[in-house]
């Protein structure tokens, strides 16, 4: 028997690392649920250059938060501040995360385009 939402986590963790890998970073599926791992190249010019590796946790949901996707409308990212943080939370789109990451749509790698992702 199958646990459905277990699998529909790995589907996505796997669409994530295929989209990280389309623009050229080497990446791994970590052994808790929901953790990749993005390492640099040793030619990289980007953020990983300075957070090697960068961790990310992959969340699958049926749809986007609402309210966040609007605030977003029209701005690269969107800085979430709790009364008492010092630290916000920062959203943005991929593209926008590959943009700051020294990567841009010249330079997708075609053989995961192939794929679909």
């Amino acid at each position: 028997m199958t646990n459905r939402p277990k699998d529909k986590g790995r589907r996505k963790e796997h669409q994530s690392i295929a989209f990280l890998e389309k623009y050229g970073f080497d990446c791994e599926r970590l052994g808790g649920y929901g953790k990749v791992d993005v390492k640099a190249s040793t030619t990289a010019n980007t953020l990983l250059t300075y957070i090697n590796p960068i961790n990310i946790q992959v969340k699958a949901r049926k749809s986007e938060p609402k309210t966040l996707v609007k605030h977003l409308e029209g701005n690269d990212l969107l800085f979430i501040w709790g009364d008492y943080s010092q630290d916000p939370l920062v959203v943005m789109r991929g593209t926008t995360l590959m943009r700051l990451m020294g990567r841009n749509k010249e330079e997708v790698n075609d053989e995961y385009v192939e794929k679909g992702c």
